[in-house]
């Protein structure tokens, strides 16, 4: 979020990856989404498999986000090994 032209790319494109990291449960990750309206609903749909199959998971609104006002804040977890697969 901090990179030059981030908030330039998330009013361009509605909705950037902000950060990501490996944790043991898997991915946790957060996206800005441009506020466009007041009520969101934000998923996150990831692949394991090229994209022959596909899944998503919910993205949580995260209160104490941006104070830009022009932008919100989701958190998401990406779960890996044996329960990503069911």
């Amino acid at each position: 979020g901090a990179s030059p032209g981030f908030a330039e790319r998330v009013r361009q494109h509605k909705v950037r990856l902000e950060w990501v990291r490996a944790e043991p449960a898997g991915l946790r990750g957060a996206v800005r989404v441009l506020n466009l309206a007041y009520e969101k609903a934000v998923s996150v749909r990831y692949t394991l498999n090229r994209w022959a199959s596909c899944a998503e998971v919910p993205a949580a609104y995260q209160p104490a986000g941006p104070a830009d006002g022009l932008t919100d804040r989701f958190a998401f977890l990406l779960p890996l090994g044996p329960a990503a697969a069911e």
